[in-house]
């Protein structure tokens, strides 16, 4: 992430945060946010107390397998984690672009502090890290204590931030994966195993169908979409919307099969995908079957378990994932 003001990183963190609780992922008192300045020197060192994570480095010999800065970048940031990380697996602390901390800038109190937090007011917020461009004495400005700063409102594509989690209490564990409420059952056009998972988000049943060696199901055409809502929509005499391995997760506004196939077929309802509140990233064929008689249709939705139809007569339709295995065990 780069050409952001600290404004814009902030208002970030704040959006993250809200739809990670509406979807249960995190806490209620949980956040998103910007490192404050002893933060993310912390994460930088990684317990070291060398001027780099990786050691002194005195002639910046090995900076370059650590980072991009303005020697050996090309003046331009670089995809992440092309360089070694730091001792706690951290990517691009030392260079790449710099980042955006909590922190008002100012002269470090004297003495020790635990955790301090930076000036009460100022004008500018503190950078940490090296950049591609490094303005601050060139490799010297890589080190885990060089910092600069600029005003809220300033940018730069040598700018960027990274975000933790801070977790409120209790703390929060997250759900567990669903289970196979039933399957394998082999469809006969594809050769391909399918199961049928208990009711969950897409996320949770994606994270479901990897370990069971696959992916949510990818569908290619008319009869293997007709065959998935035959065989598992009302399975035990329940409707249910079926999660499939579509998602905008990736790119927002552009669905993609999870499993890294081209998308050649869609069976979208009329008007979908709407994609309402820019939050329905993930796809599935919906209960009950169109009433004119035609294929199942399919639509997009935020990650929750289910919906409710109430509205339709249909009360709550649970959302369950299919799974497809390309390979038998």
């Amino acid at each position: 992430m780069e050409s952001v003001s600290w404004n814009d990183a902030v208002a970030y963190c704040a959006t993250l945060t809200q739809r990670e609780r509406s979807a249960g992922r995190i806490g209620t008192n949980s956040v998103y946010r910007l490192p404050t300045e002893a933060e993310w020197e912390y994460a930088c060192r990684g317990w070291t107390s060398t001027r780099f994570s990786y050691g002194d480095d005195p002639g910046y010999t090995n900076l370059t397998n650590y980072a991009w800065y303005i020697l050996n970048s090309d003046c331009a940031s670089h995809p992440v984690g092309q360089k070694l990380p730091n001792p706690w697996g951290l990517y691009d602390m030392h260079g790449n672009v710099s980042e955006w901390c909590q922190d008002w800038y100012g002269n470090y109190a004297g003495g020790i502090a635990v955790d301090p937090q930076g000036p009460a007011t100022g004008s500018a917020r503190v950078v940490r890290g090296g950049g591609w461009v490094c303005w601050s004495g060139f490799a010297g400005g890589c080190r885990s204590a060089g910092r600069c700063c600029d005003g809220p409102c300033g940018w730069g594509d040598y700018v960027g931030f990274r975000v933790l989690l801070a977790p409120g209490q209790p703390a929060f564990a997250p759900p567990a994966l669903p289970q196979v409420l039933t399957g394998p059952v082999t469809n006969a056009a594809t050769e391909h195993l399918y199961y049928l998972l208990t009711e969950s988000t897409w996320t949770a049943a994606e994270a479901k169908a990897v370990e069971l060696g696959g992916h949510l199901v990818t569908i290619n055409d008319e009869a293997e979409n007709h065959w998935v809502f035959d065989t598992f929509a009302n399975y035990g005499g329940i409707g249910r919307g079926l999660w499939i391995g579509l998602t905008y997760r990736a790119r927002e506004g552009e669905f993609e099969w999870v499993d890294g196939s081209p998308v050649s077929f869609t069976r979208w309802a009329a008007g979908e995908p709407n994609n309402t509140d820019n939050n329905e990233d993930y796809a599935y064929i919906f209960y009950p079957q169109d009433t004119a008689g035609r294929a199942p249709g399919w639509n997009d939705s935020p990650d929750a378990s289910g919906i409710d139809a109430s509205s339709s007569g249909y009360g709550w339709i649970p959302f369950n994932g299919v799974v497809e295995v390309w390979e038998h065990p």
